[in-house]
């Protein structure tokens, strides 16, 4: 899926980098949460979230699981934008490991597993101070493609 060598690497992650944060820049909701992509790399993804008690948190102060899940899904199909395609959530699995309390700071890994044209599967770990806080799995529907993004770079 995508291509090896550093000069192709280099070159294709800042673009996509540079065309991915413009896209999103205009995402309300990942704008509403305060979401910010840290990493991108060919068929993955890293991005952060500052868990907010006055935005992000349930009545005992931890991150609300929707906030939680909600990261989770944006950094999923984020990093189906690194290899070119529009996506929406077909199912999502969320496994919640540990609490997160306001003032944390939480990153969401994405990983693509499989793309076969159709649907994208693509997993990926909620982390935070290095402590595991949730495991997810989702399938993707492929609904289109960002023309100027290569699948592969």
């Amino acid at each position: 899926m995508c291509r090896e060598g550093a000069m192709a690497l280099a070159n294709g992650k800042d673009f996509v980098t540079k065309r991915i944060k413009e896209i999103y820049a205009d995402n309300h909701f990942v704008n509403l949460c305060g979401m910010e992509i840290e990493d991108i790399e060919c068929g993955g993804v890293v991005l952060g979230l500052a868990i907010d008690g006055k935005k992000h948190t349930n009545h005992s102060r931890h991150a609300h699981g929707g906030a939680i899940a909600a990261l989770a899904d944006t950094a999923l199909g984020v990093s189906a934008a690194t290899v070119s395609k529009r996506v929406v959530t077909s199912s999502l699995q969320v496994s919640y490991i540990k609490g997160l309390p306001e003032g944390s700071y939480a990153r969401a890994h994405a990983k693509i597993i499989s793309n076969d044209g159709n649907y994208m599967v693509i997993r990926g770990e909620i982390m935070s101070a290095g402590e595991l806080i949730a495991e997810v799995m989702a399938t993707m529907v492929i609904v289109g493609e960002y023309k100027e993004i290569p699948a592969e770079w």
